[in-house]
């Protein structure tokens, strides 16, 4: 949801809020600015190389373009950020997305939506992940469905493709986590029914309430717990309960193997 100047003026307006309340009522949001991320830059800057992969190919952080364009977005994201100057920033983005997250008052969104090197300013809500049965409701397991294809003699299942990264975390004992199926149920009991990546180097560490013998290797490939801003765990620690760790949180960064239920990890 984009919040216009108009509609969060309106939203100000109808809660009363006073300046003084105004200044101490933060919320998390994520903000987007206009220039184009690192993975999709196509040189359209003076003075600076395009940093988007060639078809075919693998985008490379640490090339000379791309360090010079971080540069770049860098400056951009100081610059926009020094507008809401009493925010304090907990994330920054600029490799698939150019932006930063912070913790803004109501006032402050409406500064930076008047600017024009942003382009939305969306609340960071926590939603959680629940689905296990996405590849049914996508038809991929149906009669000449998605599964049942074998282009070139290859079944099409998503065997062996590690994601990235898994946006909303991870909760390793969640079915979709599973390794074995009950019939055709994700269970934590049952037939084993997928194996480890071939060369994968990976693993799980250890953390508050996170224990990496837990996870099930065959699905869950890698799950580090990213380091810590001080800043960010004191102002996000009250928008989760005390007894989920870190490890468990949505911005933990994880990686896992989507095999039969992969569509409903993602």
């Amino acid at each position: 949801m984009k919040l216009s100047p108009v509609s969060l003026a309106a939203l100000v307006v109808a809660g009363g809020l006073s300046g003084a309340a105004l200044a101490q009522n933060r919320s998390a949001y994520i903000v987007q600015l206009a220039a184009e991320p690192k993975a999709t830059y196509n040189g359209n800057v003076a003075g600076y190389a395009a940093t988007k992969p060639a078809v075919g190919t693998r985008f490379n952080a640490r090339a000379p373009a791309a360090l010079a364009y971080g540069g770049y977005l860098d400056a951009q994201q100081l610059s926009v950020a020094s507008t809401v100057a009493s925010a304090p920033i907990f994330a920054r983005y600029s490799t698939v997305a150019n932006g930063f997250a912070a913790m803004l008052t109501p006032g402050e969104v409406l500064t930076l939506l008047a600017n024009p090197q942003v382009v939305t300013v969306q609340p960071d809500e926590a939603r959680k992940l629940e689905t296990v049965s996405t590849p049914s409701f996508l038809g991929l397991t149906a009669p000449g469905g998605l599964w049942s294809q074998t282009p070139n003699g290859i079944a099409l299942k998503g065997e062996d493709i590690v994601i990235g990264v898994v946006d909303g975390g991870i909760w390793p004992e969640s079915p979709s986590y599973a390794d074995k199926l009950n019939g055709t149920t994700p269970s934590a009991t049952g037939t084993l029914v997928y194996n480890p990546p071939v060369g994968w180097g990976g693993g799980c560490s250890a953390g508050e309430g996170f224990v990496p013998a837990a996870a099930p290797p065959d699905t869950v490939a890698t799950a580090r717990t990213p380091r810590r801003r001080p800043a960010a765990t004191a102002m996000r620690r009250s928008r989760w309960p005390a007894s989920i760790s870190a490890p468990h949180r949505a911005w933990r960064r994880a990686r896992a193997l989507p095999r039969t239920r992969s569509a409903g990890r993602t």
